[in-house]
């Protein structure tokens, strides 16, 4: 890159790596005066908008010590401030919630959230499929390497097709083994019978069957599709 190009990267572009390993003799604080030094901004800037960031990671009162004394989720957090502290429009993670804990996990979630609700763009790694479905509009999915799945979070899901439990009581064995080369039985027992199907068709074959054989519908239960099924059906698990 020329060294205008450079200059422009550094001031759109936060990153933070899974394994990000900062220097140990540097308080918190210090850390962040000189990442936002690298940028190209002074001091009174820098401390400015470092200690809304501290405030907000909930590292105001752990600014001041050495790095080296930080636990893992210490330094998710303060990795992450680096990355937000000169408000990029790119923002790059790697595992960016990797060693907090569930309250961290929902703090962090929400800054991320917050980031993208402003206009910024996103582009992170996780094995946390749960937090890719909340924080992303677009995904691509990898298994060993190669891209199986791709496209909006939304679409993918739909597109994966949607499993529904049904449950009746007053099943005849004839119903049961009727209804059993339809869907999968999934329990049977005194009289109540639960399927799970997949597809509207199927559903409402299954439906018009029970009701001509004077069965009850006791419920009806569509199962939410997910990024971590989709990914297991991917891997044929």
């Amino acid at each position: 890159l020329s060294s205008a190009a450079s200059d422009v990267y550094k001031r759109q572009v936060g990153y933070l790596p899974e394994a990000h390993r900062l220097p140990g003799y540097l308080s918190g604080r210090d850390m962040l005066r000189l990442s936002g030094a690298m940028v190209g901004k002074d001091r009174r800037w820098i401390d400015e908008r470092m200690e809304p960031w501290l405030e907000r990671l909930a590292m105001a009162d752990s600014a001041d010590r050495k790095i080296r004394e930080y636990s893992k989720g210490m330094m998710q957090r303060i990795g992450l401030a680096q990355a937000l502290l000169h408000d990029p429009e790119l923002l790059v993670l790697d595992e960016p919630m990797s060693g907090l804990d569930p309250i961290g996990r929902k703090e962090v979630r929400d800054v991320l959230l917050e980031q993208r609700a402003r206009g910024k763009t996103l582009l992170f790694t996780s094995h946390i499929l749960s937090d890719v479905e909340l924080l992303c509009d677009r995904v691509v999915i990898m298994q060993h390497g190669e891209i199986t799945s791709e496209g909006k979070v939304h679409d993918l899901l739909e597109s994966a097709g949607r499993n529904v439990e049904i449950r009746l009581s007053g099943a005849t064995p004839k119903l049961k083994d009727s209804l059993a080369t339809r869907g999968t039985v999934v329990e049977d027992a005194h009289g109540h019978l639960t399927l799970r199907v997949e597809g509207q068709s199927s559903v409402d074959e299954i439906l018009r069957i029970s009701n001509a054989a004077g069965a009850r519908l006791d419920a009806m239960v569509p199962e939410r599709r997910t990024l971590e099924s989709l990914f297991l059906q991917d891997a044929g698990r």
